[in-house]
């Protein structure tokens, strides 16, 4: 099964949820789906039983919206590509500022 090739997107969340949820509603076995769609048994037992992902859970808890993570790491990859990475505080004032600036 081919997967996405969206960067955004990890390479295990990358099989799209109705060919695992189809191939178990059509009587695969959770075991044998997960392996074809080369995932963890787990992940896809808990995609069956309608369970929040992990980012899912913690969204309450983000202190940026999508929009501002992404725009944030958008930046950082820029500095690192001109030959100018940035520290771990840096990062952390950047993200201060660009929160109270741009409020999504």
């Amino acid at each position: 099964m081919a997967r996405t090739t969206d960067p955004d997107v990890p390479a295990h969340r990358g099989v799209p949820l109705a060919n695992d949820h189809k191939m178990v509603a059509d009587g695969v076995s959770v075991n044998k789906a997960a392996e074809a769609c080369g995932i963890n048994r787990s992940t896809l037992q808990g995609r069956v039983k309608g369970s929040t992902t992990p980012r899912e859970a913690q969204k309450s808890r983000q202190k940026l919206s999508d929009v501002q993570e992404k725009r944030l790491r958008d930046w950082i990859i820029v500095q690192a590509d001109l030959g100018c990475p940035v520290s771990h505080q840096q990062v952390r004032e950047f993200a201060r500022l660009f929160k109270s600036k741009y409020r999504y």
